[in-house]
């Protein structure tokens, strides 16, 4: 065990974890979105599904990076592994993401709901993902095996 008996190090270490938990970097300059991660946090079969937006600067650290997404929703086979860009399953346009929708270093906690009205021959989903940052970047990332259903094929 590591004893520190001297204040100045133990300041120094209370503001070296408080600029990692804001996210911060050391220069005092915010870092910038480069690249886009989603994740699903958990699916509701039929409902929705909740997803965690995960902007990354260029080290590959989250940045609560506010803007707006649009996400649309394609079948995807379960054996092949092809995306059927002619069976939309749903789509959403200009979903704000702000600073409060971040959770801890999870990423930015977002629900999409859709309705499984069609005869769904398949229980599988793939989703892309376009995040557009406040200062006009475009992100994207697509995630395959959705389950979005719980009607099986016979």
């Amino acid at each position: 065990m590591i004893s520190i008996r001297s204040n100045t190090l133990r300041c120094c270490l209370v503001l070296l974890v408080l600029a990692i938990a804001a996210g911060g970097c050391s220069s005092g300059i915010p870092a910038e979105a480069e690249s886009l991660e989603v994740k699903i946090r958990s699916i509701d079969l039929g409902h929705s599904i909740d997803i965690m937006l995960i902007p990354r600067d260029a080290e590959g650290f989250m940045v609560k990076t506010e803007g707006s997404f649009d996400a649309v929703m394609w079948l995807q086979y379960v054996f092949s592994g092809e995306v059927d860009h002619d069976y939309l399953v749903d789509e959403w346009f200009g979903v704000e993401v702000i600073k409060d929708d971040y959770v801890d270093f999870q990423g930015a906690r977002i629900e999409l709901a859709y309705s499984e009205e069609k005869n769904y021959q398949n229980i599988y989903g793939s989703l892309d993902v376009t995040f557009t940052t406040a200062d006009g970047k475009t992100l994207t990332d697509t995630l395959d095996y959705i389950g979005i259903s719980d009607t099986y094929p016979c």
